[in-house]
């Protein structure tokens, strides 16, 4: 009973279309960034699931993250060092051990039992935390005290 979207392009797009057969399972092309909120915020949860193949990804933090933040959507990601500490201290959804089918079903499963009124909550306060407005100030100063030295 999950239907799985994707949008966009890139290198796996003929192999998504070609699973597009099944009838949870679409494909989209991609919309202009001033409408991107409007879809994904129709989703129910967003997926993180970059793998850890080099370092700069081990400590990555996607911009998709912080969409779904925004979005309202919880987040399910696989256990990198940031996006686990992000997930985890914010309390906006489950990491996942390894990118797996079971893990996957796990994590979706513990995002539903979790009290929703909690989920909807420390997702605004992350949104509002992490939103661009906040973060400006605290590049700002970072600058500044660079600047300083």
């Amino acid at each position: 009973n999950i239907a799985l979207v994707f949008m966009g392009y890139g290198p796996l797009t003929g192999m998504i279309k070609s699973k597009s057969v099944n009838t949870n399972i679409f494909h989209y092309p991609a919309v202009p960034p001033h409408v991107l909120l409007d879809y994904t915020s129709s989703a129910d949860i967003g997926l993180c699931l970059i793998e850890d193949t080099c370092l700069s990804y081990k400590y990555c933090l996607p911009n998709k993250m912080f969409e779904y933040m925004m979005a309202g959507l919880p987040v399910v990601g696989l256990n990198l060092v940031e996006i686990a500490k992000v997930i985890e201290n914010c309390g906006i959804g489950v990491t996942m051990s390894k990118n797996t089918t079971e893990e996957l079903n796990r994590a979706i499963s513990e995002i539903n039992a979790m009290p929703q009124h909690t989920l909807s909550k420390n997702l605004l306060k992350a949104s509002e935390k992490y939103c661009w407005e906040v973060q400006e100030i605290e590049l700002q100063a970072l600058y500044s005290e660079l600047c300083a030295l």
